[in-house]
């Protein structure tokens, strides 16, 4: 499917007004100091970004479960709905607690699989022996040095949780369908764009100015998505066409 143009414009006034969009700026401002003072590596900074992917699951399912128990878990309006009645609120109850169950599943492969892919790809000389423990490994091996930009990437979502998705009401404009599928969207798009710069960066050396402009690049594409987010209630990134 096409991307639009428009999704990856970044409106000024937007970011202005958007305080989130601030935090998450600033929590992916880390990695910079990371490869200017303590020589990150691509597969650290690639690594960084796959965590964040597990992030995004965390607070996903917190939304679905949310969604479902106080929300407008089937979409439309509100005030028609049928989680409105007792019995409706039970059975979105329910629902939002088997699909969000699915959805740790379905996600956790999906998580799994990329980060095998990227510990492969890029960390096969620094984490040796590789299967049947390479998360165990990486953890291990990275802790140390991408805890403190993990906290910040977990500080930045729980932010937007907090401030767009409970206090703004985002969880009243939403279905628990769309958000099976929210997060796919976002991190197919991020992370190919993040996976071909890895491999420009191998290309070209990974010297420190090309890891600059990756993570300059990350920053500017997640804050276009963030802000899209926002724009259509943080649910369908890709909306299909209506005929």
């Amino acid at each position: 499917m096409a991307i639009k143009p428009q999704l990856i414009r970044l409106d000024a006034q937007r970011f202005l007004k958007t305080k989130s969009a601030w935090v998450l700026v600033l929590a992916n401002l880390i990695p910079i100091w990371g490869v200017l003072y303590d020589q990150w590596s691509i597969f650290s900074i690639v690594f960084l970004f796959w965590t964040e992917n597990v992030v995004i699951g965390i607070f996903n399912i917190a939304k679905m479960l949310v969604c479902g128990f106080v929300g407008n878990a089937v979409g439309g309006d509100a005030n028609v709905s049928p989680a409105r009645t007792s019995v409706g609120r039970g059975f979105t109850s329910v629902s939002a607690m088997f699909l969000s169950a699915f959805f740790t599943f379905h996600y956790g492969m999906f998580c799994f699989v990329h980060g095998v892919f990227v510990i492969e790809l890029l960390g096969r000389d620094k984490l040796p022996g590789g299967f049947p423990n390479p998360f165990e490994r990486a953890i291990r091996e990275l802790s140390g040095d991408l805890s403190f930009a993990i906290l910040a990437l977990i500080a930045s979502h729980g932010f937007s949780f907090v401030a767009n998705y409970l206090k703004a009401g985002e969880y009243k404009q939403v279905a628990l369908i769309q958000l099976m599928g929210a997060p796919y969207g976002r991190i197919v798009v991020l992370h190919l764009a993040i996976i071909v710069g890895a491999f420009v960066s191998l290309a070209l050396g990974s010297g420190a100015g090309i890891l600059l402009v990756l993570i300059a690049g990350k920053i500017i594409l997640d804050l276009a998505l963030h802000l899209k987010e926002r724009e259509r209630g943080a649910i369908n990134l890709f909306p299909r066409r209506t005929p």
